[in-house]
């Protein structure tokens, strides 16, 4: 503990180097101890020097062991619970994906649905609208009624104004002969009236 284990390589077996490499390295003065053969001797408070150091150096140990066996337990958590809300985040992540997609969905949807909606409200009213005018144009009705039911019994508008060009047409011939007979201007025409 005392000296590093790189001090104990040369010979492991023999103790009494490495009891002189842990004295060289702890007391710097050599007349506070002295070599015997099978023991060594200490000056008065260096015996307690050394078992302080020894203390010191075991509480130094204690600390380094809890403390690296302390960062792993916490790294561990910290891995622990790095994936778990990782995995949490993942998970909720996708759930608003979700939501966001039956969102856009349900958008989509209710812009399809006014979509159509609208066309069909335009188409009826373009319809309403075309077949007034038919009725219009059929029936002959007046400009201020909007009918939308065709009726079979009223005469057509075109027909009737191009009759009605036609009956003041036979009368602007019938009275134009009328006048060039009294006047004796021409003879009897060769042409029927109709």
């Amino acid at each position: 503990m005392l000296v590093p284990s790189s001090n104990w390589r040369p010979n492991p077996a023999d103790p009494k180097v490495l009891c002189n490499k842990i004295l060289e390295a702890t007391i710097k003065e050599e007349d506070k101890y002295q070599e015997g053969l099978t023991k060594i001797f200490f000056r008065a408070g260096m015996l307690a020097l050394l078992e302080s150091r020894r203390s010191n150096r075991l509480n130094e140990l204690v600390t380094l062991i809890q403390k690296n066996v302390k960062r792993r337990l916490a790294m561990q958590h910290y891995q622990k619970m790095r994936s778990s809300a990782i995995r949490i985040q993942t998970w909720w992540r996708g759930i608003l994906a979700q939501r966001f997609v039956l969102g856009v969905r349900k958008e989509t949807a209710a812009l399809r649905v006014q979509r159509a909606a609208r066309a069909f409200i335009q188409r009826s009213k373009f319809h309403t609208i075309r077949l007034s005018i038919i009725a219009f144009q059929t029936c002959a009705f007046p400009p201020f009624v909007a009918c939308v039911c065709l009726k079979p019994c009223y005469a057509d508008a075109r027909g009737a104004r191009a009759r009605k060009i036609a009956q003041t047409e036979r009368v602007t011939r019938a009275a134009t002969w009328l006048q060039s007979l009294f006047r004796g201007v021409c003879a009897l025409p060769s042409l029927s009236i109709p």
